[in-house]
């Protein structure tokens, strides 16, 4: 973590610590003395026994608001944070994909004896491009339409399951530049009513995820099926590193990302992973982490039917 980083965390907590210190030497100096007071002085010690007992509820009071302040404290400064790195990312992941297509679009419009193999290669590129842009967009707008209450398109439909996930898996591996063959898909061929957008917002997040992580070379294994209780169960797994334990929560929060941004050498903006969660809570279902057997992560998803869902 960045000195400066350090110092805005560090700051809040060390003056909400030297309150809280205060506060208790200070209820502790105060208890004692109305102790001997009421000792010394017979006749009002009734009167020092109830300023006693007010004082302290006052003194707990005093010593809940410093804690809570502190508590505070360091959650705005975490989420300060986190928008900092949320932009510093943004600006990138647009800044990026942007000077790509400039530089291919300037290359097109100067040269003309250009083979038409290179110009397949730059229509190719400017096209990941244009998925990482779209990816990009679509992130951002639908958390803050999901945030505003706008649950769009949530509507259930018939659609193709697997062709689905295929569509995907393409749009993953288009934008990270690798091949499709690199996720191995298990997936049932058959139509299903079902909310589309949601879902395939949900599989694009923890596909392109799962790609992003995945190890050298990248191994992804996707696997969709329905239980014996009609639900849709869907398994992704893939061969990085893994998430921790203490991170596996974290992980769904807006804008989290571990580390910081410019020293991270992954692309993104810590709003897939939310996306995902704001997506299965309104679909009523549920999503958790684990370790895979021979390392890496595993998304285990489980959505209720059509039926279940509610708006």
């Amino acid at each position: 973590m960045p000195d400066s980083h350090r110092t805005s965390l560090g700051l809040p907590i060390t003056i909400g610590v030297i309150m809280i210190v205060l506060v208790i030497l200070l209820s502790i100096a105060w208890v004692i003395s109305t102790m001997i007071a009421a000792r010394q002085l017979a006749g009002l010690s009734v009167m020092y026994w109830v300023f006693l007992v007010i004082g302290s509820f006052f003194l707990c009071l005093l010593l809940a608001g410093t804690i809570t302040y502190l508590v505070f404290s360091i959650h705005v400064t975490r989420l300060n944070r986190r928008q900092s790195n949320f932009i510093a990312s943004v600006t990138h992941e647009l800044k990026s994909p942007l000077a790509s297509l400039k530089l291919y679009l300037q290359t097109l419009m100067r040269y003309d004896d250009i083979p038409p193999e290179e110009k397949q290669n730059f229509y190719q590129s400017m096209m990941e491009d244009v998925e990482r842009l779209d990816l990009l967009f679509n992130q951002v707008l639908r958390v803050g339409q999901l945030e505003t209450g706008e649950h769009l398109s949530i509507q259930a439909e018939s659609f193709n399951l697997r062709k689905l996930v295929e569509n995907c898996i393409r749009s993953a591996a288009l934008c990270h530049h690798v091949e499709e063959s690199v996720v191995t898909c298990r997936c049932p061929d058959e139509w299903v009513t079902f909310p589309r957008l949601p879902l395939e917002m949900v599989l694009r997040n923890l596909i392109d995820n799962a790609i992003k992580y995945a190890g050298t070379p990248p191994e992804i294994f996707v696997d969709v099926r329905w239980n014996f209780r009609k639900k849709l169960l869907v398994r992704i797994a893939d061969n990085g590193c893994g998430i921790p334990p203490a991170l596996r929560k974290k992980v769904f929060r807006r804008f989290f990302r571990a580390g910081d941004e410019l020293e991270r050498k992954k692309p993104g903006t810590g709003l897939g992973l939310y996306l995902v969660q704001l997506y299965v809570k309104i679909l009523g279902g549920r999503v958790n982490i684990r370790s895979g057997k021979n390392g890496g992560s595993v998304f285990y998803l489980v959505l209720p039917i059509a039926e279940e869902v509610k708006e």
